[in-house]
C-alpha cells in the first residue's frame, strides 16, 4: 500500500503513526489471539473491500482487491484456529473508511 500512495503522490503512514494497544488478555492463549486474529481480519478485509468500491483510480483497484484476497485467507485461518468454519460468508461486507476506522479504534490509542 505504502507504495501505491508514495506513487500517487501521498504520504503514507508509517509505524510511528500509530500506538497500538490491545483488550487485556487478548494474548492470553492460542483461542484468544485466534479471536482477535478474527476481530482484526474481518475488519481488515471489510476495508479494504470498501476501498477498492472508493477507488476512483481504476489502476489501484487490482492490487487492492488483492490485497483483500490475502485479507479473507488469513480470516480463514483464524477462523479455524478459533474453532469456527474456515470457509465463511461468501459475500462478506465491505467497510466505509469510517466504519473501520471506529472498528479499529479499540486498538489505537
Amino acid at each position: 500500500m505504502a507504495g501505491i500512495l508514495t506513487g500517487a503522490g501521498q504520504t503514507a503512514a508509517t509505524a510511528a503513526d500509530f500506538d497500538f494497544s490491545y483488550p487485556k488478555g487478548s494474548f492470553a492463549s492460542k483461542l484468544s489471539i485466534a479471536k482477535l486474529g478474527v476481530t482484526l481480519e474481518t475488519t481488515f478485509l471489510g476495508a479494504y473491500l470498501g476501498a477498492v468500491d472508493a477507488l476512483q483510480t481504476n489502476g489501484f483497484k487490482q492490487p487492492v482487491a488483492r490485497i483483500a484476497a490475502s485479507e479473507a485467507e488469513h480470516l480463514s485461518v483464524f477462523t479455524r484456529f478459533s474453532g469456527g468454519n474456515p470457509v465463511g460468508i461468501s459475500f462478506p461486507d465491505a467497510l466505509t473508511i469510517d466504519e473501520a476506522s471506529t472498528a479499529l479504534d479499540a486498538y489505537t490509542s
